[in-house]
């Protein structure tokens, strides 16, 4: 066997190892709708068509969805920073970088929203 097969072959094997303890390890899970958006300057004037389903531009208006970095604070509460834009430097001029302060409400196996707060 190639070198390169055989490291396929131990990823697939550690990803079927873990998906076995996924119970374990997975606790709970909280969604933020892709129309989640706050007050701001115009944002996706320089992308095609719109995204996750929204025509663009947003008005007045700037996404909330992607991060990219994730502080986990004392109180249950996250600060986020906002991913880097629509996909490139091009069409992301009017997407303002922002940390955002949310609150996840997870669900679990004994229940819960399963929403998050920002």
């Amino acid at each position: 066997m190639n070198r390169s097969k055989s490291v396929i072959c131990r990823l697939a094997a550690l990803m079927l190892a873990l998906a076995a303890q996924a119970d374990t390890f997975l606790q709970g899970r909280a969604i933020l709708p892709t129309d989640t958006f706050t007050a701001g300057a115009t944002s996706g004037q320089f992308i095609n068509g719109g995204a996750n389903g929204h025509a663009a531009p947003f008005l007045n208006k700037q996404p909330v969805q992607g991060f990219s970095a994730v502080l986990k604070n004392n109180d249950g509460t996250f600060y986020v920073m906002s991913d880097n834009g629509f996909g490139s430097l091009e069409n992301s001029a009017d997407f303002n970088l922002r940390v955002y302060h949310i609150r996840s409400r997870f669900e679990t196996k004994d229940g819960g929203a399963g929403d998050i707060q920002v």
